[in-house]
């Protein structure tokens, strides 16, 4: 690691602007759509990923508003949330997908989550298979492939 030296003078000052993150933007929609009422997520990173995971979550009831340099997500909380009532479009986004089906199986609902055909054929067995041992029924037109149907509620401790 590259250390900073300064001699003679005052140590630098300012501020470091970073660019926003596709992967911290998915869990703040994600954990903002389960928190109840008013969160900000301050220069979020409008990827097509991260969009995908704010239709989600709008499908979920969320409101979602703002501009790229901030994003407003109003919602009723975890238990306010309600069943989509139609499947949810992940796009390309396996996060999106892991994400919105890990929310699923929590909640007394039924979704079914799909993408395109780059994410369809993406194999589903690491997802599938841990909710599957929580509880929740997941099954699907194909083995091992999305589209999922997560059928959620009650969920127990894994081992």
């Amino acid at each position: 690691m590259d250390a900073w030296t300064v001699v003679g003078g005052t140590a630098p000052q300012g501020a470091v602007r970073v660019a926003g993150d596709k992967s911290i933007t998915h869990r703040a929609l994600l954990l903002a759509a389960l928190a109840e009422g008013q969160s900000v997520i301050q220069r979020p990173l409008a990827s097509g990923d991260a969009l995908a995971s704010r239709r989600v979550i709008e499908a979920w009831g969320a409101e979602v508003t703002g501009d790229d340099e901030a994003w407003s997500v109003r919602s009723p909380g975890l238990h306010g949330l309600r069943a989509p009532t139609a499947p949810l479009d992940c796009g390309r986004s396996g996060t999106t997908l892991r994400l919105a089906a890990g929310v699923c199986a929590g909640r007394p609902w039924t979704a079914t989550l799909t993408g395109d055909p780059q994410l369809l054929g993406r194999p589903m067995g690491r997802i599938r298979d841990p909710l599957r041992a929580l509880g929740a029924a997941v099954t699907g037109p194909r083995t091992s492939r999305a589209p999922l149907t997560v059928a959620g509620g009650a969920l127990r401790a894994a081992s």
